[in-house]
Formats: structure tokens, C-alpha cells, sequence
């Protein structure tokens, strides 16, 4: 069931009523005419900029209009679009671009330290060029085979890898999109994903072409109370949004909220029971390689046991096999196997991990492959699929899919590191932190090297990883116990972090502020006490956590406090002077 294209899809609707709101953010509102016309600009500008049809443009930025604007002139150039996170660290950014064959990077402002083969390009610097273009739209073939855009996600082994979403895989998920979920013009639909996550383009199709409008809202210095004020202000009425992050979001205020779909990681039954009752609720799954979406479930309250992925969108198939690539009975566990028109066309620059992902079974009549996800379901008796588990060491975690093997490796590359095996601490929830068991090289050791501390090792995973996926918690040992296989003994690893004293013992201040502040960085970070060297990042904090301390305090001492001022000063004694001066001024 093969839809139109995205560019086919946005012109239609550009169509039925040219003032009619496309984008906001902030207090820039454009129509669908605007949007169109500066769409047109940009991607006249690229390509007398030297950009080729086939070429992949990457966009450095964080969820606005620039992004969707630039999305939408790639498209019309007849390039390939890689968003990327501007958070991330320039040395990511730049593996990434290695990667991914980038030839274009475009941002807002100019970024420095990359790529010398990359040709930059800075929106704010080049306004004035991009005006003068023409408006007139392009004659660009929609060819349903070329790469619509590509997007970095774990692998199940080494570092991330760059899926190729072709444009009738995109087709395919704006038939679903607008089929299912049946908005109006009336509906605003939030843009608020990380840019370096495919549920940012699930919210541009969505908000674009389903009939809404988009509503931007970057949550880089929100805390989740900032995020429900803004998406009442903007009268958002439908968005996505991870489990751990709804469970931040005061939701008794969000009434005019029609529409959630929870994606992302596992959604508790909880989270049902809070956030079903008068609206619709959705729960999704799906890989990236598999353009976002596979299978969604309607989300009932007043339900037992935990909430299913529904089952698959049309044009979609699921598979449940055994090791042996035999279907199980219904009822049995089996790995998901995706077959139809959402999957990807593969990773790029990793023909071999492809073969290996995207497979045709042997009793398959179909000819087309399918993705094998490292994922693990059954089918429950009234139909629908309940998610087990993964088969790998990727994990979700915050809403941000990871691989355990990928923060291992870099940990390994330190000169003074011979081995590190990473592990979740606390798998019971979405929010669980991780620990990196490291063992120091005894022969630099001898040579005169200092020891390593946790601090350390953080700074040095800090310039490649993001700060979701940075350890929590570094706990050197003398060695790794191993299996009879010579493989690391996980459960014996997991017994010495729990029997281990991750950073506790600490006393605080008996100053009245002191003592409100470490009172709440104890109880969010576990510990029972906290000292003024503390680092809050070092000790088991992220940015869930930092979210939940900025909004205790700001309650306590009625006071705005932006999220930011706990990032800027993590350690404790500077962070309570940077309170102090807060209330002060």
C-alpha cells in the first residue's frame, strides 16, 4: 500500500489552503505558503552551493523551524537528510559525518571543528542569499528508490550505525499517519524530539501532512513543568513522548491533550492508568531501520498486566521465529522478524552487518527480506503482540536506544584502560543508570602513570558520547571475571556492583540552604548524604534527575531556576552558591 511521496503529500496540502498555520515557534508562526516558498529558497541555494541530487546534507540543530524548513528543501533538491543533534559532542558529529558520507553540513550559526571536507553552511549568514533566490518550485521526479533521509542508531555490536530510509518507506508511514490518526486543522502537534531521533521526522510528517500544523519546542533548558506550560500556551493537542519523560509531566493540566502515543521504551501500566483517561492513548514500537513505526496498540485504562504494541500498521508484517528462522505458536516467545514496505534499505558503509540484519527466510515466498530486530514478543490471545525484551545488549533507556558494546569500546581506547564492561544498575525502570567495571593497565601503572578515578574516565567518555549514555558510575577492579567460555561473567559482575559503595558515606552542611539542597539531591540521587566536592554526574546523576532537583527547588523556594544552572555548576558546593545568588538576585 504504497502512498505518495512526502513532497507529493506537502504539496496536496499546500494545495487545499495556503494561509492556512504550518509552523510555530516561539513567536514565529509561518503559513504552509511561507514554508513552501522559503522551502523552495533554501533548496535553491544548496544547489548553487554545489549540492547534487543524491548528495546527503546534514542538519546540526535542535527541534524549530530551521530544521523542518531545511528537511523539506533537501527533499526538494533531491538530497538525502541526516539530523543530527547539536548537543552532541563535535567529535560525534564529526565521526558521524565521516560516517555517513556527508558532503553538507547546514546549521543556524557557524560550528566549528568540523570535518575540513564538509562544506558549512550557516542560515543566519546567509539569510540575505537564501531571499534573493527564487520561490518557484522545482522540478525534482519523485524516484520512490532514492534515500529520503538516513538517521544514526545502535547496532547490536560496535559503534552506531546509519540506516537509509528510501522515500517509499517514508510513503508508507504517511499513509499510516494519516489514516490512523485522522487530525484536523484544528490540531497542533508537538515538535519536540531530539533531533538525532526518528521520532523528530514521525512529528515533522505528522504535524505537516495529517491535516495539523507543528508546534516547536526544544526542551534543551526546560524542565518538564517548563515543557507542559509551553505545550498548553501553544495549545498542543497531540504528541509522542517516552514513558520516563511522561512521568515528569504534570498531566492534570494538559486537558486539551487529545492525542499521546508513548514510544520510545517499555510503557508501563502506570502510566496507562495516568495519562488513558480522557484522551486517546497509543502505544508504539518500532526500529529506525524500519522507518519508525511497525506496530501500535490503543491504550485502555482500567486494564490488567502490561500495555501490548498492538499490532502491526498496515502494510506492515510481523514475524515471530525461532533460532532456526521457524515460526513459534502463537503464545510462544519468538524474535521479531519485520517484513513490508517500512523497511529500510540497510546501513550504509556496513554491507556486512546489513546481510546480517536484513534476511529472506528460507520458507519465504516473498522474496523481500526482512529485518531481523533483536527484539523478543509473543502473541497474546486476543492478538495483539506484548513486548518481552531484547535479545542483545541494546537497551532503552530515557527514551535513547543504546548498545552497552558501543560506550565499552570507546572506554577502551584510554591508554590507561586493558579492559570495561558496561551494565544497567537498575533494569526494573526506564531511567536505570549504568556503571562501567574498568581495569587500570598495571604496566602503565608501573611506568609512573597516576591511578584513574571515575572523574577521568568521564571527561575523557564525555568528548565521544552523549551525556544519556556516559556512565553513571566508574568502579575499578583488578579483573574481569570471565565464563568457562573466556566471555565476562555478567552475573558475577553484576554481584560486585551490588555489593559495591558507589559514592555514598558523605555528610552536608548544617546551613538551613545547604541543607534543603543536599536533602534533595539525596533523596533524587539515592544516597544518604552528599559533600561539597561532590560532582552531581559522578555520583549517579542525569538529566531525569536533574530535571526532578531543579523542580523540587524551584517549588520549595518559588523562585524560576532553569535547568541549565545544575549543568553549568555540577559540583555541590558551587551549585549551592549558585542558588544563593539566584535568590539573591
Amino acid at each position: 500500500m504504497t502512498g505518495i511521496g512526502f513532497l507529493e503529500s506537502f504539496a496536496l496540502i499546500c494545495d487545499q489552503d495556503l494561509g492556512r498555520e504550518a509552523v510555530v515557534s516561539g513567536k514565529t508562526v509561518l503559513s504552509f505558503e511561507k514554508l513552501d516558498s522559503l522551502s523552495n529558497q533554501i533548496a535553491r541555494h544548496l544547489l548553487a552551493n554545489g549540492l547534487e541530487p543524491g548528495d546527503t546534507l546534514a542538519m546540526l540543530g535542535r527541534p524549530g523551524i530551521d530544521p523542518v524548513v531545511t528537511m523539506l528543501a533537501t527533499l526538494k533538491a533531491g538530497a538525502t537528510w541526516l539530523p543530527l543533534d547539536s548537543a552532541e559532542p563535535v567529535e560525534r558529529i564529526n565521526w558521524k559525518l565521516r560516517r555517513s558520507d556527508a558532503r553538507f553540513l547546514i546549521s543556524q550559526r557557524p560550528v566549528d571543528s568540523i570535518e575540513e571536507h564538509i562544506q558549512s553552511i550557516a542560515m543566519d549568514s546567509e539569510r540575505e542569499a537564501i531571499a534573493a533566490q527564487s520561490a518557484a518550485a522545482l522540478d525534482v521526479p519523485y524516484d520512490p528508490l532514492r534515500i529520503a533521509y538516513c538517521i544514526f542508531t545502535s547496532g547490536s555490536s560496535g559503534g552506531p550505525k546509519c540506516a537509509e530510509i528510501e522515500h517509499r518507506n517514508l510513503a508508507e508511514l504517511i499513509v499510516f499517519l494519516q489514516s490512523r490518526f485522522r487530525l484536523s486543522i484544528k490540531d497542533r502537534v508537538a515538535h519536540a524530539a531530539s533531533l538525532s531521533f526518528d521520532a523528530s521526522i514521525w512529528e515533522i510528517c505528522m504535524g505537516l501532512l495529517c491535516g495539523g500544523s507543528l508546534a516547536c519546542i526544544s526542551r534543551h533548558d526546560l524542565t518538564p513543568a517548563d515543557f507542559a506550560d509551553e505545550l498548553r500556551r501553544l495549545d498542543v493537542t497531540v504528541a509522542t513522548l517516552t514513558p520516563s519523560y511522561l512521568r515528569e509531566i504534570p498531566h492534570q493540566e494538559l486537558t486539551m491533550l487529545h492525542t499521546l502515543i508513548s514510544a520510545g521504551e517499555v510503557c508501563p501500566r502506570e502510566m496507562v492508568e495516568t495519562w488513558a483517561p480522557g484522551r486517546r492513548m497509543f502505544n508504539a514500537y518500532g526500529p529506525t531501520e524500519t522507518t519508525i513505526c511497525a506496530t501500535i496498540g490503543r491504550c485502555d485504562p482500567g486494564r490488567t498486566g502490561k500495555p501490548s504494541i498492538g499490532r502491526p500498521i498496515a502494510g506492515t508484517k510481523i514475524h515471530l521465529l525461532d533460532d532456526d528462522f521457524a515460526p513459534v505458536p502463537d503464545g510462544e516467545e519468538g524474535e521479531i522478524y519485520i517484513e513490508g514496505g517500512l523497511v529500510g534499505r540497510g546501513y550504509r558503509s556496513d554491507g556486512a552487518f546489513t546481510a546480517e540484519r536484513w534476511i529472506e527466510p528460507p520458507w519465504s515466498k516473498s522474496g523481500s527480506r526482512f529485518y531481523r530486530t533483536g527484539d523478543f514478543a509473543r502473541v497474546l490471545p486476543h492478538g495483539d503482540l506484548e513486548f518481552i525484551g531484547r535479545k542483545d545488549r541494546q537497551l532503552k533507556i530515557r527514551g535513547t536506544r543504546i548498545n552497552l558494546e558501543e560506550i565499552e569500546e570507546l572506554l577502551n581506547t584510554h591508554p590507561q584502560v586493558t579492559q570495561c564492561v558496561v551494565l544497567q544498575i537498575d533494569k526494573s525502570d526506564n531511567d536505570g543508570r549504568l556503571a562501567a567495571i574498568v581495569v587500570q593497565d598495571k604496566e602503565r601503572m608501573a611506568e609512573g602513570s597516576s591511578d584513574l578515578n571515575g572523574g577521568q574516565l568521564r571527561e575523557f567518555a564525555e568528548t565521544m558520547l552523549p551525556q544519556t549514555i556516559v556512565p553513571n558510575h566508574f568502579l575499578l577492579v583488578d579483573q574481569i571475571p570471565r565464563l568457562a567460555s573466556g566471555k565476562p561473567d555478567l552475573d558475577a559482575l553484576a554481584d560486585i556492583i551490588g555489593h559495591s559503595e558507589l559514592p555514598d558515606g558523605r555528610s552536608s552542611s548544617a546551613e538551613n540552604l545547604e541543607a534543603v539542597i543536599a536533602k534533595t539531591w539525596c533523596r533524587h540521587l539515592g544516597h544518604a548524604a552528599v559533600s561539597d566536592g561532590d560532582h552531581f554526574l559522578e555520583i549517579g546523576g542525569h538529566s531525569l534527575i536533574a530535571v526532578r532537583v531543579i523542580s523540587d527547588l524551584r517549588d520549595h523556594f518559588g523562585v524560576h531556576l532553569a535547568l541549565r544552572l545544575l549543568f553549568a555548576h555540577p559540583i555541590f558546593a558551587d551549585f549551592v552558591k549558585a542558588i544563593a545568588d539566584e535568590l539573591e538576585s
